[in-house]
């Protein structure tokens, strides 16, 4: 009997997996690269990102150039703030853990980019994929 309730879980992690490896797989088809470990901090470094995630809380975040990340969000029933530490890795991955938010959790991306638009592939921890349509600016400019 256990054999047959672990066979959905196991189908479902499957079927997730191959989704995965076909979104990276059409994004290398259409010459899409992964951004390397440079690309990537150049990316983040003292850049404030503006963003509304999918349940419509507004998030703000500041990466500053010595990978600590500060943000704050807000929704109808409130708001928070949390800090944490980014990093762009050797394997060419984006890192970030919050101390709060996500549970703590470490999660990680490799980013590809193709004429500009970049789509996220989650590799490590709870990181969804993800096609950037945030807001990127230079500096602080949210005062985070």
């Amino acid at each position: 009997m256990k054999r047959l309730m672990c066979l959905p879980v196991l189908i479902g992690i499957l079927i997730a997996f191959s989704a995965c490896q076909s979104m990276e797989d059409s994004l290398k088809e259409a010459n899409a690269v992964p951004m390397t470990a440079d690309e990537i901090k150049a990316l983040f470094s003292d850049k404030t990102v503006n963003g509304v995630n999918e349940k419509g809380t507004k998030w703000v975040v500041y990466y500053d150039p010595f990978g600590q990340v500060r943000g704050r969000a807000t929704w109808s029933g409130g708001a928070d703030k949390d800090t944490g530490v980014w990093q762009a890795t050797a394997d060419d991955m984006f890192c970030v853990q919050y101390e709060k938010w996500r549970k703590g959790a470490l999660r990680c991306w490799q980013i590809y980019d193709q004429d500009g638009k970049r789509t996220w592939i989650g590799r490590k921890g709870p990181a969804d994929d993800d096609v950037d349509d945030d807001t990127w600016r230079e500096g602080n400019v949210e005062n985070l």
